[in-house]
């Protein structure tokens, strides 16, 4: 018998996903939203290191270079709703979240911690002070995509240049 070799990298990431999931819910049906948070967070750190060079000056541009990022991997297509720095306030979309569609699937599901995590990580280490973000929508819940409401928690972020991070500043 043939193994699988038609699956593509996405399925394949899927399915390690599910199993990830599957395990963690099984040996921490309550702590595994916090497990997944904190991968994610790392994760979101990691890309944040990834994604920072001078080319990515502004926090537009930052970030669509993240949203790149996150659709050659799999992960989804990150979109930016909207920016407004003045309240201290960024909302995003997330077409095709990965761990959403995963999520689908599995009784007892309770949301895109995973992703969170990521994009707490990604936006505390580009703004240079926490954030905390809010999923408004979800996949497996039928939404059409992930949205996510993310609150600055601290409207000033701390960086070399003036203060509010606005659109020509230089990115931290």
């Amino acid at each position: 018998m043939k193994l699988k070799e038609q699956l593509n990298p996405k399925e394949m990431n899927m399915a390690m996903l599910e199993s990830m999931m599957r395990g963690l819910m099984e040996c921490s049906p309550f702590g595994y939203r916090s497990i997944l948070y904190s991968m994610g967070f790392r994760d979101g750190q990691t890309l944040h290191t990834l994604t920072s060079r001078e080319a990515y000056a502004t926090l537009t541009s930052h970030l669509e270079k993240a949203a790149s990022q996150l659709k050659a991997m799999g992960i989804g297509q990150l979109e930016i709703e909207k920016i407004s720095l003045q309240e201290g306030r960024i909302e995003l979309s997330l077409t095709g979240n990965m761990e959403c569609m995963v999520g689908r699937s599995l009784q007892g599901y309770a949301g895109a911690s995973l992703t969170i995590g990521l994009i707490e990580g990604l936006l505390s280490e580009t703004l240079k002070t926490p954030v905390h973000a809010t999923e408004t929508s979800c996949i497996a819940k039928g939404s059409d995509k992930c949205r996510f409401t993310i609150q600055i928690i601290n409207k000033t972020p701390t960086h070399n240049g003036a203060p509010g991070f606005p659109e020509n500043q230089p990115n931290p």
